[in-house]
């Protein structure tokens, strides 16, 4: 896919939409190289918001970096089935890096599947080619993000799993802590009877289990905490 670089920084890409470059890699004069560029590009994951939380009214939802960083972690330990957990663990970090650049597209969004992924495609290239340029090992990012997507490897599709395990993980813990029970059942419907991996596979029995005994800490027929709090008694005298 080509690229090149237009006025205010926007990346024009043949076979996919544009993107637009995080500011401090176009502002100012004074030219900013391809390691701080790559830098800055991947630290635009810790920005951006996972679409699917904000749509349903989550507040200080998670960003794109939080869920990596929980994958990642748990394919490092995952083990068994003569998975190779390191190469799991950078797979997980990679396979939405594209979102740095392009956001997380959802499915109610309009863009078709091949859409997405070429806009995705397109921005991996171009992160790619300025790891490359800054001397980093940018080609084995696009070598993990396309086997990722291509979904052929047992490595591949744990980390899938575990993309989609991570997911109801979150829904839950916002079903929890926004005190919000069922209400968040879509994420959990969409990866019903699709965790492959026999270990992820027993954690989501076990998180819907969970999640079905869970109960609001005030029913609705609770009374109404007061809202002025009842006086503390004093040890002075009254007034006359």
């Amino acid at each position: 896919i080509r690229s090149s670089m237009c006025e205010h920084g926007q990346l024009e890409m043949s076979g996919a939409a544009a993107f637009r470059l995080p500011p401090a890699t176009v502002a100012g004069d004074r030219p900013v190289s391809d390691l701080l560029q790559f830098m800055l590009v991947v630290g635009m994951l810790k920005r951006q918001k996972r679409t699917g939380w904000i749509n349903n009214g989550v507040p200080r939802a998670e960003s794109v970096a939080d869920h990596s960083y929980r994958a990642a972690l748990l394919a490092l330990t995952l083990g068994g089935d003569g998975l190779d957990t390191g190469r799991c663990a950078k797979m997980a970090l990679v396979h939405d890096l594209a979102e740095s650049l392009v956001g997380d597209i959802t499915p109610h969004e309009g863009i078709t599947s091949d859409d997405k992924h070429a806009r995705e495609r397109a921005a991996m290239h171009y992160i790619t080619a300025v790891a490359d340029r800054a001397g980093l090992l940018g080609t084995s990012l696009l070598e993990l993000w396309e086997e990722y997507e291509a979904g052929a490897t047992p490595e591949a599709r744990a980390v899938k799993d575990l993309d989609r395990l991570d997911m109801a993980l979150q829904a839950f813990e916002y079903e929890q802590v926004l005190d919000r029970p069922g209400e968040l059942s879509s994420f959990f419907a969409s990866v019903d009877g699709k965790i492959r991996h026999p270990v992820l596979r027993q954690a989501a029995e076990e998180l819907v289990a969970v999640r079905a005994s869970f109960r609001p800490a005030a029913p609705p027929d609770a009374p109404a905490v007061p809202s002025v709090a009842p006086a503390v008694p004093s040890d002075d005298p009254a007034p006359p």
